[in-house]
């Protein structure tokens, strides 16, 4: 096999390498995947309650039932007009790390937000274990 020959299929072994890592990443954080749909439907479920802010659902859907850490934001993010699963990753066979974008208006100002979301595998079953937003607010 001529040098030519080497530096193509070398090129070419690199390129398949690297295209199916980057499949493989992009296959496994996907929410709509088949192996993320547990996830995706707790995320629905919370952000359904979120644009509604009912707090009752939400208190179900978090670890400790106590939807504190999502009341003391929720105020600030407004008249909430939809929300978009980014990724789901795995942080191992019971975490999950997820990140959705919130579009909402405040002060007729339209604003696109990202909220970070650790859930929790426990008995079975997901929960949310922590909630974070890239909001920026200041409390009065």
């Amino acid at each position: 096999m001529g040098t030519n020959a080497k530096k193509i299929t070398s090129i070419l072994l690199v390129a398949t390498v690297l295209l199916s890592a980057y499949w493989l990443y992009n296959y496994m954080s996907n929410p709509h995947a088949k192996h993320n749909t547990a996830i995706k439907n707790i995320l629905d479920k919370f952000y359904d309650a979120f644009v509604r802010e009912d707090y009752q659902t939400i208190s179900g859907l978090i670890d400790n039932k106590n939807p504190q850490m999502v009341i003391n934001v929720r105020h600030w993010y407004g008249e909430v007009q939809k929300y978009e699963i980014l990724s789901i990753q795995s942080d191992g066979k019971f975490e999950k790390k997820a990140k959705v974008r919130v579009t909402s208006r405040f002060n007729n100002e339209e604003r696109n937000n990202i909220d970070r979301i650790s859930l929790i595998k426990q008995q079975d079953e997901w929960f949310i274990q922590s909630y974070n937003s890239d909001l920026d607010y200041t409390l009065p």
